[in-house]
């Protein structure tokens, strides 16, 4: 017999600021669980003028959260994914077993 041992992630956290000439301008955060199909995203505007004056650069650093977001839902489900198969190929193993002993028998 062997021990497998598979870590399961069942939420990951996000945040981020988006700082543009050494001023921060907006700050992002967010919770991702294994459990959910989307997650929502905290915003909030820090310095309002350089936001103003910064909007295109600071909506690309919103569209690279998204993506980290992206990211890590990806990766959750692949930890679910994986978790799942562990417990598929336990389960049979397990079956096997108690098919062996009771043939034995």
């Amino acid at each position: 017999m062997s021990l497998k041992i598979k870590k399961t992630i069942n939420s990951i956290s996000l945040s981020a600021t988006s700082t543009i000439n050494g001023v921060d301008v907006l700050t992002l955060s967010t919770a991702i669980t294994n459990n959910a199909s989307y997650s929502n995203v905290q915003q909030t505007v820090v310095n309002q003028q350089a936001y103003d004056d910064n909007k295109s650069d600071v909506r690309k650093d919103i569209m690279a959260f998204q993506d980290a977001i992206f990211d890590a839902q990806d990766e959750l489900d692949s930890s679910a994914d994986s978790a799942n198969v562990a417990s598929s190929s336990a389960s049979s193993a397990a079956s096997s077993a108690a098919s062996s002993a009771s043939t034995a028998e």
